[in-house]
């Protein structure tokens, strides 16, 4: 826990409740000599959300740049490993916002007009397609928007059958009388 962090994040001003809820529980996991790397699971379980809502919260504190989350994965086994988060106090928080992807704008013109190769030292030399394998989906969890109330029954239940027979019905029950 960092009190420098959970000051900065109180001081965050024009968030919505909720937003700032998940940003105080992430200054609250942060260690000034580590990081933070808190599981998705352990901040949906402290600010008392589901994974999809704290998603769309913490994409929305990126958005605002009070944060910038680090994704890796494990080389050999390609599992996603933990998320480093960086709050926007510290001192590795990048200043400008990261390009789309490749260099962006800093490329030289015929990097930008020609056709990646493996001879200009851009693009794979595998052969296989530029496709990206599922493991590095952008997200794995459900849409949030999706409906989840299921609809009523065209017929209600039908009551289950009154035992007539079986051990207990000679007891009578404490509070029928």
């Amino acid at each position: 826990m960092s009190h420098a962090a959970t000051n900065w994040a109180i001081q965050q001003r024009g968030l919505k409740p909720a937003t700032k809820i998940v940003l105080w529980h992430l200054c609250d996991r942060h260690n000034p000599d580590f990081g933070c790397f808190p599981t998705q699971a352990r901040l949906a379980e402290d600010a008392e959300m589901s994974v999809s809502a704290l998603n769309e919260h913490l994409a929305k504190l990126e958005e605002l740049r009070l944060i910038h989350r680090l994704r890796s994965h494990d080389p050999r086994t390609h599992k996603r490993q933990a998320t480093r988060y960086i709050l926007g106090f510290e001192d590795g928080f990048p200043q400008e916002p990261p390009p789309e992807s490749g260099d962006g704008e800093t490329g030289t013109q015929p990097e930008h007009d020609g056709d990646p190769t493996p001879d200009s030292g851009h693009g794979a030399i595998s052969g296989f397609s530029a496709k990206p394998s599922p493991d590095f989906a952008q997200s794995h969890l459900r849409i949030p928007d999706t409906n989840l109330v299921r609809e009523p029954l065209p017929t209600p239940p039908r009551p289950a059958p009154r035992r007539t027979h079986g051990p207990f019905l000679h007891c009578r029950h404490p509070f029928r009388g």
